[in-house]
């Protein structure tokens, strides 16, 4: 969100090409708005239907469940939320450049303005916010599967689909000061199952 309204700051009141830009001031902060609200609640929709039953899993385990209960889509989820979120963003910012191209081009502007108005969306704007939020992402997920001392369930989340563990899923202590698996090793072990 915060990046969105970065480039909505450039591109109104920086770029110094975009002359005349500010002729529908308020209307295209109300288009912007819009937009960005739209994209945002459609990713955080998808995340949550997506998401929902891990933390369920998590909230389970912190009670005391079973870790080889976990079904190994949710274990293939968690490993992959971080690459999920990033997607969605980049996602709803390539949205976000289709949208606004043709708005450009009905606001009067030339298809040179329009383009580089999606080209900073787009290329600039999306990459950015998708590795931001596939490292915030990274480092929430892990903090959540190291949480409360669950890393029995941590270790079988990451070893394989079928939920036995493997020889190299030994716990091993992290520098947060919890026990944990390096996820390194798993993610391979995942990918070609």
């Amino acid at each position: 969100m915060a990046a969105a309204a970065v480039v909505y700051f450039y591109f109104n009141w920086v770029d110094p090409t975009a002359t005349g830009y500010l002729r529908t001031p308020l209307r295209d902060l109300v288009v912007f708005v819009l937009v960005t609200g739209s994209l945002t609640g459609a990713t955080m929709y998808i995340g949550w239907r997506l998401f929902g039953p891990v933390l369920d899993w998590l909230e389970r385990l912190k009670e005391g469940a079973d870790p080889a209960g976990v079904p190994p889509e949710l274990r293939r989820r968690a490993l992959n939320g971080a690459w999920f979120n990033a997607t969605f963003s980049m996602a709803a910012w390539l949205l976000a450049g289709l949208f606004y191209f043709p708005y450009q081009m009905w606001g009067g502007f030339s298809p040179a303005q329009a383009w580089r108005v999606f080209a900073g969306i787009v290329f600039v704007g999306g990459p950015v916010a998708a590795a931001l939020s596939f490292l915030v992402a990274a480092d929430a997920f892990g903090e959540s599967l190291a949480t409360g001392g669950r890393l029995a369930m941590a270790g079988r989340f990451a070893a394989s689909t079928d939920g036995t563990a493997d020889a190299g899923s030994t716990p091993q202590r992290c520098d947060r000061g919890v026990v944990g698996v390096r996820p390194a090793q798993h993610v391979g072990d995942l990918v070609s199952a």
